[in-house]
């Protein structure tokens, strides 16, 4: 059975930065470390599986404050595949929407002196190059 493992072990055998261990540590997804006499941080191994979770309900979708809920006592008391889905398809939505209006503004630059898209970020609107613009 593995014994505790220092701070820095258990950020390498996550794939996680330190700064992000903290991090997690901070927002109370893992319980702070007991202190070596040399005043060493160390960690359970099951801080290990926990850290694995983490990572895995974030390839999901779940946010970090959503990920806390689940393991606090209460958990989730129903499953949040619905509602997840439902957040998902709503980005999805949306990022179809931004991909649409980039590439109509992109085609609308092809041939024109101006570029529609740099028109519509400074100004609001699309260029429309069936005008003369002369300033």
């Amino acid at each position: 059975m593995m014994s505790s493992l220092r701070f820095e072990d258990i950020a390498q055998r996550a794939q996680i930065s330190a700064t992000t261990l903290r991090y997690y540590i901070r927002l109370g997804l893992l319980p702070k470390a007991e202190r070596t006499p040399a005043g060493h941080k160390v960690y359970p191994p099951s801080a290990l599986n926990r850290l694995a979770s983490i990572n895995r309900a974030k390839r999901l979708g779940f946010t970090l404050q959503e990920i806390k809920d689940l393991f606090s006592d209460q958990g989730w008391t129903e499953c949040p595949a619905d509602s997840k889905l439902a957040t998902l398809n709503a980005q999805i939505a949306q990022l179809t929407e931004q991909r649409d209006a980039l590439q109509q503004l992109g085609n609308a630059c092809q041939g024109s002196e101006r570029c529609a898209l740099v028109e519509h970020i400074k100004e609001g609107q699309v260029w429309d190059k069936t005008k003369q613009n002369v300033g």
